[in-house]
């Protein structure tokens, strides 16, 4: 059988009034523990881009793809969980105004 994993990079995207009201959801099964719209990628060649629409559609039901999708230019290495970590974690960063 083959054990398929999980691609250890991931898009964080904040979604926020112009006025900078940040939508924030609490985790299922991690009550108290807040966190904007993050998800990894489908698959190796996804652009960061295309990953941050559909994880903003599946978590959310929002279209982003109708709104300006901004890339903040950050990227960030985290450690994972120790059941993971023999493989790295890299966020990319950006936003999603309310801004048409």
């Amino acid at each position: 059988m083959t054990t398929v994993y999980k691609i250890p990079r991931s898009v964080l995207v904040v979604i926020h009034t112009p006025d900078m009201q940040v939508l924030m959801m609490e985790r299922a099964g991690w009550q108290g523990f807040w966190q904007s719209v993050t998800g990894s990628l489908a698959h190796e060649s996804e652009p960061l881009r295309d990953a941050a629409i559909r994880e903003v559609r599946e978590e959310t039901g929002l279209d982003a793809a109708r709104y300006d999708l901004r890339d903040w230019g950050i990227e960030n290495r985290f450690e994972i969980f120790k059941k993971h970590r023999n493989r790295i974690f890299r966020r990319k960063l950006c936003s999603l105004t309310g801004r048409r």
